[in-house]
């Protein structure tokens, strides 16, 4: 009869765990990227406190040689805290990296006195989980902290096991999402200090996407008069037809120069040259857009003519 009520007991424990874990699973399945005002980290933060009954959790990532951790999400106590970045030696985090989990169940204080938060949190038990990219570098972590001692070490270290994959993927996106701002913004930066016109312009309507200053000092437009103009509009009618013969010849696969001289209108009705050298994307194997830089050829353009003149005349 004891050994029924221990192998009922046990069942019991099982079926339990089980379910636990499948919420688990559950809560990863309905929990997209997040939004701004409640970002990924933020909800899985807080769910780990809830679903483990833990104090403290914080969602590290790791920055430059993986001693220095900046977290992006610490919840404490029932509310989240601002994010920080700490060494992580001398802190059980330090303990984790590299390892798929890390666990002190009890007197985890005692083994990391100098872990200023762990003390100030009268801290009991621990547990921490690697996030690894895909590359298999570590680039992240997830640690649980409570002040008691813990109460079930294989459905913590099993849940931090499931959550790690996912955050890890979410980590990564993140990653790439602040390397593409900081891309666009050293390319705008590049785009504004460029000794030359740049624009872009949709080949299919003619309508220009985005333009530089200089652009707009050399067709005496401003900048939001420019982008709610037709391209092909500021070109001369002359213009016009090279410009269209070259993409007919373009789409047809034919070869055409990389460079190309355009007479345009300025705003005040003047001309001026522009020679160009456009770098075109494609859907289909049709050019749809086009990224170009223009420079203003109109002086070489009047000392070319000058001299011919001046040859027609000797």
């Amino acid at each position: 009869q004891y050994l029924d009520r221990r192998v009922a007991l046990s069942i019991s424990r099982d079926i339990t765990e089980r379910k636990q874990l499948e919420d688990v699973q559950a809560f990863l399945a309905q929990t997209g990227s997040g939004t701004q005002d409640d970002p990924f980290f933020n909800a899985l933060a807080r769910y780990l406190a809830q679903h483990l009954g833990m104090d403290f959790v914080c969602i590290d990532r790791l920055e430059g040689d993986g001693l220095i951790a900046r977290t992006v999400a610490v919840w404490c106590d029932g509310h989240f805290e601002d994010n920080v970045t700490y060494a992580l030696q001398d802190t059980p985090c330090g303990e984790v990296v590299g390892k798929t989990v890390c666990c002190f169940p009890a007197s985890v204080c005692q083994f990391f006195p100098r872990d200023q938060v762990l003390q100030d949190l009268r801290a009991e038990s621990y547990v921490g989980v690697t996030l690894f990219g895909h590359t298999g570098r570590p680039i992240g972590l997830i640690a649980v902290i409570g002040r008691r001692p813990l109460a079930n070490r294989l459905l913590a270290e099993a849940t931090l096991k499931i959550v790690a994959v996912r955050a890890a993927g979410e980590m990564e996106r993140l990653e790439a999402e602040e390397a593409l701002r900081e891309s666009d913004a050293s390319y705008r930066q590049l785009v504004e200090n460029a000794p030359a016109g740049i624009y872009e312009i949709d080949l299919t309507t003619g309508r220009i996407l985005s333009v530089n200053d200089i652009m707009s000092e050399y067709s005496g437009y401003t900048k939001d008069e420019l982008l709610a103009k037709n391209g092909l509009d500021l070109l001369t009618e002359e213009s016009q037809k090279i410009f269209i013969e070259r993409m007919a010849r373009h789409a047809a696969g034919e070869p055409i120069p990389p460079t190309v001289e355009y007479q345009a209108r300025r705003k005040n009705g003047s001309k001026f040259w522009m020679s160009i050298n456009p770098k075109y994307f494609y859907k289909e194997g049709i050019p749809v857009r086009a990224a170009v830089v223009a420079y203003d050829i109109s002086e070489r353009k009047r000392s070319e003519e000058e001299k011919q003149i001046l040859q027609e005349r000797l």
